[in-house]
């Protein structure tokens, strides 16, 4: 058994800016998923033709541009791509961003 306390185990304190960068890490996650969403809601959608083709393409282009926001949050282009790959598969299995055993 482990004999530390609580009071033993110190967690390192987050700085502001890492703290915003964690919420805009988190919102550029959901807009991701947002516009996929939306997206595939647009293939199924009553739309037809051009006006189907332009909103899907105006999404997914969305989604590119907070792609690249998220790689330069994170400072890492590799990070980057990795969360927003998470963030679609969130998407395709229900919600999730994956990102639940990510340190906080």
């Amino acid at each position: 058994m482990d004999d530390r306390r609580l009071e033993d185990v110190r967690m390192p304190m987050r700085t502001p800016d890492q703290q915003t960068n964690q919420s805009e890490v988190a919102r550029l996650m959901l807009q991701i998923q947002t516009e996929y969403e939306a997206a595939q809601r647009g293939l199924s959608g009553l739309a037809q033709g051009t006006a189907e083709h332009e909103f899907i393409t105006a999404r997914i282009e969305n989604i590119g541009r907070c792609g690249e926001q998220l790689k330069h949050v994170v400072g890492d282009p590799a990070e980057g791509t990795r969360l927003l790959i998470a963030a679609l598969d969130g998407v395709q299995q229900g919600g999730s961003t994956g990102d639940e055993g990510r340190e906080p």
